[in-house]
């Protein structure tokens, strides 16, 4: 009888750390134990081992929107880009996914396809998706594409959907330096008072990370790690890295200017 009370609290432990731990992980759908072995074994610096998991999990889920996600931003073989965006294109058409949907139009946009960008992030469900996310995707879109007036349009319908209701200035100035950048960029190619925009959150705080000096130490260190890609999702990946350092080029200049 000693015995058993002596083994009983460790008993309990175990028990707890059962129906705690390892029950909820027995209750996951199985294609979501398939991509958390994926990740752990990524982690674990095993790629081909999370390769052929992820490789394995399309074949045994294919409706499953989170795999082909999955399989199209963790896969390790770099060069397989364009391979692993047409995956991504065929997971759309068959789940019809707004996620997918999203992430397609975002590549899209990153290699100034501007069309095809448009068509997959004005899908069903997307809006939806870009409003949780905090995203003015489509603004940026329209930026891109030098619709400029348009772009201001759906920047201010954007934010005013998340925000209370209030004057844009007050809206305006709740946001971080980071989101409201992209309107300051806007409304100096429209010619507008970009510079009062700009005063709308602080030069500088030792707050918060919401000011424009924040921002520039943010994208000045983004930028000097910044690596070409070797790929993109049409094979050149050209586009894909001027994009990406005319975005950070652009910012910093802007910032720079302002400060």
């Amino acid at each position: 009888m000693k015995l058993s009370i002596l083994f009983l609290p460790g008993g309990l432990f175990l028990l707890v750390i059962f129906f705690r731990v390892a029950m909820p992980a027995i209750k996951l759908p199985a294609w979501k134990r398939r991509l958390q072995k994926a990740q752990y074994e990524r982690l674990r610096k095993n790629f081909d081992k999370s390769d052929r998991i992820l490789s394995q999990a399309l074949e045994k889920f294919p409706d499953r929107p989170d795999v082909y996600l999955e399989y199209f931003l963790v896969h390790s073989a770099s060069e397989d880009l364009q391979h692993r965006f047409e995956v991504l294109r065929a997971g759309y058409e068959r789940t019809k996914s707004a996620d997918l949907a999203f992430f397609i139009g975002s590549a899209y946009l990153e290699e100034q396809m501007f069309d095809q960008a448009e068509t997959y992030l004005s899908k069903e469900g997307v809006d939806n998706y870009i409003r949780n996310k905090k995203v003015p995707l489509l603004a940026q879109l329209y930026y891109e594409k030098a619709e400029f007036l348009r772009a201001e349009e759906e920047y201010l319908r954007f934010h005013r959907q998340l925000g209370p209701r209030a004057g844009d200035d007050e809206l305006l100035g709740a946001l971080s330096a980071q989101d409201l950048c992209l309107l300051v960029l806007i409304r100096k190619a429209l010619g507008a008072d970009w510079r009062h925009t700009m005063s709308l959150v602080p030069k500088s705080s030792v707050h918060s990370d919401m000011s424009w000096k924040d921002y520039l130490s943010l994208l000045q260190e983004q930028y000097s790690k910044l690596k070409p890609a070797t790929t993109g999702i049409q094979g050149d990946p050209g586009a894909f890295n001027r994009h990406r350092r005319e975005f950070f080029q652009e910012r910093i200049k802007l910032i720079e200017s302002y400060l």
